[in-house]
């Protein structure tokens, strides 16, 4: 039984019934219809009541990039495809300082509509009229473009068209304010800096000469280009005078190597034999050889003429060997002058090349200083250059945002939209209605059809029947034929086609739910099958079944005590149907119930009527019902509508744990828009049918 609740509990748990809200709905249609009219009816009175104002718009363009006005460089720049670019110039012209140009401009803190007609200071009434601004301004972007929409809310027409160009231009205006400022700036310190710089300038330039004069440089070719020109020409000559020290080297030396060799080998070295000296002894020599050589022929070696041609040929070899030895020694001399040149050079080169070492440090001194005063000079032209430009772009400056469409008055109001209002309105107030019937229905925990007894309970009913206009008999309920169907309906499931008898309980979750009702009702259409038995042993009631019967002192309790017979406590209703009263009780119901004759009694009865109705007390006021359950065959347990599904749970439950018999519920006073079976859509459907059809 328990697992039994825990799986009915999952079931309930996976799934939502809407039916309920649905059906909640559609009963109340007409005061859903009600409250329409009703919303839209006031919504109408109060739209009329409310004053119009007008919704002006203009339109901006954001310039993408700077306008190339003039051929120079741009001093202002920023990069518009930044995600934040467009942002900060919307922000920037709903800003407060944007906003109080154009209060002033326009004059706005005169304006009641603006400064509520405050009587202080103008600048608390600038102050109220800047608020009231920001209230009714709306900057909005349009996407994917350089656009922004300024539109302004007032109370005349042409009063928000002129606000809304008067915001645009005063951003405007603000936006190339800030540029000149800029500019201004920038010139400001342009100036201070070329200043600087001149004067750093200068100082440098009289380093630079102080430097020179200290360590006696001279700037031709650079600092050390004298010193450079100067070891060039010690270079040059440096170099002639070696090749003449060579040159005489090489003549002496090949003289000097002839020492001791004939007069004629040395005379023909052509170091030698080129002196005009030496040519014209040779001639003498060849001459005076001559002359001894015909004397030693003709007159022979005794001969004063061959004594006079020896003797002059001797005069001539001691004047060549003179000559020669003079020649000699002027070699050796040009070589020894030619040594002393080279190495005179060599020293004034080697000085030189110490002077130039020592310039080094000078020049890297002074190309560090010359260097420092380019930088300057070249810092300083970009600043001259820079400053000619600002003076050319204060002039030529121009907005980098325009108005792209000025704002006209508009023909219409923009609030209040009256149609569109009144539907908000009235359909604010059916979705509320609607809510109200939906939070209601979800809350209230009470079973008022079948449906919502299996979504409240998590149980199945057997059938359902309606609330009754008026207290009415068995025979008159059974002359509508609706209402019989139902009752045969509920027979038909209970007994479910039994063929052996049958002992039915009818109970109910608390007293005044009808139940005896029900239990007549039952007994009634079981007789027209079969015999039938109605047994009333509610004892609790003051008025029962035993009320509407004649009056007997005999019943079920005597016939359980054996102190009368079946024939003496039975009454003849019908045909197939009889009934057995109560009868008069001297002790507790509980000692009766629980007597060891009843299910004998019960037996013998069953061996007259194959079905016992037996009508019981509620579960609330007794446990009567307990007692019997474990004696019958189908527990029927009659749920008024409206009951709390709790007490439907916890009365169902204790009925199933009393005995084994199945336990069926009947939904009883349910009122005809909530019936749900077949033969409860039918009697619903016949109401409506007599309702619209003419008499």
């Amino acid at each position: 039984m328990a697992i039994s609740l825990v799986e009915n509990g999952k079931k309930k748990e996976g799934f939502i019934d809407f039916t309920p809200y649905f059906n909640k709905i559609k009963h109340k249609l007409i005061w859903c219809l009600m409250v329409v009219i009703v919303a839209a009816a006031a919504s109408f009175i109060l739209t009329r009541l409310m004053s119009s104002s007008y919704t002006a718009t203009a339109t901006v363009l954001f310039k993408a990039q700077s306008s190339d006005i003039s051929p120079l460089p741009r001093l202002d720049n920023y990069d518009s495809t930044r995600n934040d670019y467009y942002e900060t110039k919307y922000a920037l012209m709903g800003s407060r300082v944007v906003l109080d140009a154009a209060v002033r401009k326009l004059k706005l803190y005169e304006d009641p509509e603006f400064n509520e007609g405050d009587k202080q200071d103008e600048a608390g009434r600038i102050d109220n009229a800047v608020l009231a601004l920001q209230k009714k301004l709306t900057i909005s972007g349009v996407r994917s473009t350089q656009l922004v929409s300024v539109s302004v809310e007032a109370k005349s027409a042409q009063k928000a068209a002129d606000i809304a160009n008067g915001v645009a231009q005063a951003f405007i205006d603000y936006s190339l304010q800030q540029k000149k400022n800029t500019l201004l700036q920038a010139q400001s310190t342009n100036e201070k800096m070329m200043g600087e710089l001149k004067s750093k300038m200068d100082q440098q330039k009289a380093d630079i000469d102080t430097f020179l004069r200290q360590n006696g440089l001279l700037t031709f070719r650079s600092v050390d280009g004298y010193e450079t020109e100067r070891m060039g020409i010690a270079i040059n000559r440096l170099a002639d005078a070696t090749q003449r020290r060579l040159k005489a080297q090489t003549e002496w030396d090949k003289v000097r190597q002839q020492q001791g060799k004939p007069i004629e080998q040395i005379i023909s070295l052509p170091e030698i034999s080129g002196h005009p000296q030496i040519q014209d002894l040779r001639i003498a020599m060849i001459q005076t050889r001559r002359e001894l050589s015909d004397a030693a022929e003709h007159y022979g070696p005794q001969h004063p003429k061959y004594l006079q041609a020896q003797a002059q040929m001797k005069a001539v070899s001691a004047q060549l060997g003179q000559v020669l030895g003079e020649l000699s020694n002027g070699l050796r001399q040009q070589y020894q002058i030619a040594l002393d040149d080279e190495q005179h050079y060599q020293q004034m080169l080697d000085e030189q090349k110490a002077n130039f070492q020592a310039l080094g440090a000078k020049r890297d001194q002074y190309n560090t200083m010359t260097t420092t005063l380019n930088k300057t000079e070249e810092l300083y032209k970009s600043l001259y250059q820079r400053a000619s430009e600002q003076k050319l772009s204060e002039s030529l400056s121009a907005p980098d945002e325009v108005i792209y469409d000025a704002a006209v008055p508009p023909d219409r109001p923009s609030k209040p939209q009256r149609g569109l209002l009144i539907v908000m309105v009235t359909l604010m107030a059916l979705a509320l209605y609607i809510m109200y019937l939906i939070v209601g229905t979800a809350m209230d925990k009470t079973v008022n059809s079948l449906s919502e007894l299996k979504a409240k309970a998590a149980l199945d009913a057997s059938g359902e029947f309606p609330q009754l206009p008026n207290v009415e008999s068995a025979k008159q309920i059974f002359h509508n034929v609706q209402y019989a169907d139902m009752i045969h309906s509920l027979r038909l499931a209970l007994l479910n086609r039994r063929d052996k008898p049958a002992t039915i309980l009818v109970t109910s979750v608390q007293p005044r739910f009808g139940s005896s009702l029900i239990a007549e009702l039952l007994a009634s259409s079981a007789s027209k099958a079969r015999e039938t038995l109605l047994i009333d042993l509610d004892y609790l009631a003051s008025k029962g079944l035993s009320a509407k019967y004649p009056q007997q002192k005999l019943g079920f309790s005597q016939l359980l005590n054996g102190t009368a017979t079946a024939e003496q406590a039975i009454v003849k209703l019908d045909d197939q149907l009889d009934f057995l009263a109560r009868g008069e009780l001297n002790d507790s119901s509980l000692l009766l119930l629980t007597s060891e004759r009843l299910p004998a009694l019960l037996a013998t009865l069953h061996q007259t009527y194959d079905t016992l109705v037996i009508d019981t007390p509620a579960l609330s006021l007794a446990q009567d019902s307990l007692l019997l359950a474990a004696q019958s065959d189908i527990n029927l347990l009659v749920v008024k509508a409206g009951e709390q599904a709790a007490r439907v749970r916890e009365a169902e439950l204790r009925l199933k744990r009393a005995g084994d018999a199945p336990v069926a519920l009947l939904l009883n006073q349910v009122k005809e828009e909530n019936l749900e079976t077949q033969e409860g859509k039918r009697l619903l459907d016949r109401e409506m049918h007599e309702l619209i059809s003419p008499k």
